[in-house]
């Protein structure tokens, strides 16, 4: 618990600049889904590897319990910018229009 109280301000950063760079991935035409994907994961690497080094260096949490804290933290997100992008992309409309 005490690493939510203490280092919110790093991982909340790093999980609202990943959703937000995520949902630009997203919005971008040109890439394939493919390249959508590995690009997202390349930047949630970016965005939260600083946010939870914080507090790995300063030894107040494991490396392995800051990856799963990580995981956790990244679900919701993920979800949350998977429905968005789904819900108003026009091309994901459209194409459920034609099926």
């Amino acid at each position: 618990m005490e690493l939510f109280t203490t280092y919110v301000p790093s991982v909340w950063l790093g999980l609202l600049g990943w959703s937000l760079t995520a949902s630009l991935i997203l919005d971008t035409s040109h890439l394939s889904s493919l390249r959508q994907q590995g690009l997202m994961i390349g930047t949630w690497g970016c965005w939260m590897f600083p946010a939870f080094d914080v507090a790995i260096h300063r030894k107040m949490i494991a490396p392995e319990a800051a990856l799963g804290y990580a995981a956790t933290m990244t679900i919701i997100p993920t979800i949350l910018v998977w429905l968005i992008s789904s819900r108003f992309s026009p091309q994901a409309t459209s194409t459920s229009m034609e099926r």
